[in-house]
């Protein structure tokens, strides 16, 4: 067979044939892992299980086949000629791999799911993907789907009384930089495993908060009524009101007390309609596009700012409420107390390990939330100057519920290491999660009291923003709230009224 044929046929082979005999071996191999389910336990057992068979019938198959082919096939006495079409195949989704990661890291993406794509057969590789600590081995099975089918081809010339030395010419030159691929692979695999945040498709479903309970005019609201009827009565002309996850209650209890329905009979959904609940970022975006009359939310970041100003606009800030950000740790962890120059160093990347804050040894998973929230931007004024160090990558944009849920089941790794921030009426009346636990900042509880007496070092106001001149029934919506019947729904929703004004020093 001349070199040429005999190139075509393998490649033929290695990249096409090897490839859909796996995947017909993944396909089988299901089958025995489904009859065999029943004996497996719940959890990620089973799929592992699936894997590890679909594995093994699937290089079975390849085997066979190149075994086979080693037999029947006369190739040239070159070692590079010879085995090329075997290694050479293993060598670009491994160099692809690692471009592909450089350039998701570059720009701050997260794509393990996409760079199946560039490896085959992908029903194995994918499965194997779906568990943080074995991504790293996926090299050394992009380099099993090649070596045992090789090592089969091999012993299939052998026996045909062909042999070609296995390290001669310049096919070691090819072993060799497989081998440092596949290093550098395994490498960014393990950095990746340490940088990802946990799957969190099932948060919201499992444990996140549902708007519904504090919804203005749900029929079963868990939103207070005042014993009077308020003194503000509006049935036309509805604010538009909008804010972040942490503060909706507040605008929605107010609405259910104060939106009544017109004379004329409208319907609830006018009322509806004038109430938002878009989180701050956009909450902020709306406000200034003037979709929206107030938000309730924190004060907002620089970007926020620049981008009211660019439109022309200066944002009014009225504060109506006092609020707690607290730090979460799973209530496995053994600390209790961390200090502000602490909770500083851990964010910025100068402690990295719980035993350097009196804790367990183990690394530190410093929770964030994505930029323009409002918890984010609270947190960079917690930092002030000192930079935050670069967060955890995201799989799926972190809410607030999922950094809650992340914290509370220990899930990264099955480790009570995780570190998150959030609020407290959030953490623990909105939306309390089993597993979280608030920390003390130096020696003082974030409890209510400690809210109202201005002990807890970080206590933030929260505002009623503004970006245009406001209409008659707006404006007196703000009045209403900074007056007593405003600053005692306030407090009777479960957070902390302005009265007596709030310090803080990170204002």
């Amino acid at each position: 067979m001349t070199t040429r044929k005999y190139w075509f046929f393998t490649l033929l082979l290695t990249l096409v044939g090897l490839p859909l005999l796996q995947v017909a071996g993944v396909v089988l191999g299901v089958l025995p892992a489904i009859v065999l389910r029943k004996w497996i336990p719940d959890g990620d057992a089973p799929i592992f299980f699936i894997l590890i068979v679909c594995l093994v019938v699937a290089l079975s198959f390849s085997c066979v086949a190149a075994h086979y082919y080693g037999r029947r096939i006369s190739p040239p006495e070159e070692a590079l000629s010879c085995y090329g079409p075997f290694l050479l195949p293993a060598i670009f989704p491994l160099g692809a791999w690692i471009a592909f990661l450089i350039v998701l890291d570059r720009f701050g993406l997260v794509g393990d799911e996409l760079s199946v794509f560039f490896f085959y057969p992908p029903l194995d590789i994918s499965l194997l993907a779906l568990y943080d600590n074995l991504f790293f081995l996926i090299p050394f099975v992009i380099l099993l789907y090649y070596l045992i089918p090789f090592w089969a081809f091999r012993v299939g010339m052998k026996k045909a009384g062909r042999s070609v030395g296995l390290f001669s010419g310049n096919i070691r030159y090819a072993h060799g930089l497989i081998g440092i691929l596949v290093l550098v692979c395994a490498a960014q695999g393990w950095q990746m495993q340490r940088s990802i945040v946990p799957k969190e498709a099932e948060v919201q479903q499992e444990w996140g908060m549902s708007e519904e309970p504090y919804s203005a005019f749900a029929e079963e609201s868990r939103l207070p009524r005042l014993s009077a009827p308020p003194s503000l009565q509006i049935s036309s002309d509805y604010p538009r009101l909008d804010g972040a996850t942490a503060f909706f209650p507040i605008y929605e209890a107010a609405a259910r007390a104060i939106y009544v329905k017109s004379k004329d009979g409208a319907e609830d959904d006018e009322r509806k309609f004038a109430l938002e609940y878009s989180q701050t970022p956009y909450a902020y975006s709306r406000l200034i596009a003037g979709e929206t009359d107030l938000i309730f939310v924190f004060a907002p970041s620089k970007e926020q700012e620049a981008a009211a100003a660019e439109q022309g606009l200066t944002l009014t800030l009225t504060p109506i409420a006092r609020e707690a950000f607290v730090f979460l740790v799973n209530e496995q962890n053994p600390i209790q107390n961390l200090t502000l120059q602490q909770i500083r160093a851990i964010y910025s990347g100068e402690i990295d390990d719980w035993r350097e804050v009196g804790g367990a040894a183990g690394r530190i998973l410093a929770f964030q939330r994505p930029s323009g929230s409002g918890s984010q931007t609270i947190m960079e004024k917690v930092m002030g100057d000192m930079p935050l160090r670069k967060p955890l990558r995201e799989r799926l944009s972190i809410e607030m519920s999922s950094l809650l849920y992340a914290v509370g089941t220990a899930s990264y790794r099955n480790s009570p290491a995780a570190l998150g921030y959030s609020f407290r009426f959030y953490a623990t009346g909105m939306n309390p999660v089993p597993g979280v636990k608030l920390l003390a900042i130096d020696g003082i509880e974030p409890t209510a009291e400690n809210i109202r007496n201005g002990r807890y070092p970080l206590i933030f106001d929260v505002y009623m923003v503004s970006a245009r001149p406001l209409s008659a029934n707006a404006q007196k919506l703000r009045d209403w709230f900074l007056d007593d019947e405003g600053q005692r729904l306030i407090a009777e929703v479960g957070y902390v009224p302005i009265s007596p004004p709030s310090r803080t020093a990170f204002q």
